[in-house]
């Protein structure tokens, strides 16, 4: 549902990057990266700002069912 929209070389580097980082990840817009930050390392605290409210509704929903929800601060 959410894919991540990056060129191979740009998606590995941002895995690696997100992987190591154990740390805190503020984004402005939500999707796939926001998955891929949360999936690559469990210590990972996101806080995504985000326009549509729906998106973010339904990005909010995923990350609920693949369990990664504790870990996510969606502000609009």
């Amino acid at each position: 549902m959410f894919q991540l929209t990056l060129d191979p070389p740009t998606a590995d580097w941002l895995r690696g990057f997100y992987r190591d980082l154990s740390g805190v990840v503020l984004e402005y817009g939500s999707g796939g990266s926001s998955v891929l930050a949360l999936r690559s390392n469990a210590n990972n605290q996101l806080y995504s700002c985000e326009t549509d409210s729906l998106w973010l509704a339904r990005l909010a929903s995923f990350l609920t069912e693949e369990g990664l929800s504790e870990r996510f601060h969606p502000l609009h």
